[in-house]
């Protein structure tokens, strides 16, 4: 937590807090169901190459070695890769929340779709209603 709040204020972003605290949760919460099932975050990380992450190094993960089940080496390199994803993944879901992009991505049978006219920032071209009004031609 207070990886990001250092950013945001040192970068001087318009994030609000209420949005990283939001964010912060759905990273959290999300980033963990990554190795169970492909998610919204695993997926957006993967297009946009926001973090070093990659699930599909799992199995690889898993492998036993002369210790036994504890790669000591792996666990010594996710402490440094968690710590990114979370810091870059936040960040990102956040300015998606701040400007209403976040509802416009779906996954949807296991691809990234993006749809639109669901995205806040194109909301006056979406409503066919608005036509012609002085919204939509700003």
């Amino acid at each position: 937590m207070e990886n990001y709040l250092r950013t945001t204020s040192k970068f001087l972003t318009d994030i609000n807090a209420s949005n990283m605290s939001k964010a912060y949760l759905y990273v959290v919460k999300n980033g963990s169901m990554d190795a169970m099932k492909i998610t919204l975050l695993s997926k957006l990380c993967v297009r946009y190459r926001l973090s070093n992450t990659d699930t599909a190094r799992i199995t690889e993960r898993l492998k036993t070695n002369r210790q036994g089940l504890s790669n000591w080496d792996n666990i010594a390199y996710s402490t440094l890769r968690s710590p990114d994803f979370l810091n870059r993944m936040t960040l990102f879901i956040a300015r998606a929340m701040q400007d209403g992009v976040l509802d416009a991505w779906s996954v949807e049978n296991g691809e990234l779709k993006y749809n639109w006219k669901k995205d806040k920032r194109f909301s006056v071209f979406a409503d066919k209603s608005k036509k012609g009004t002085e919204e939509y031609k700003k």
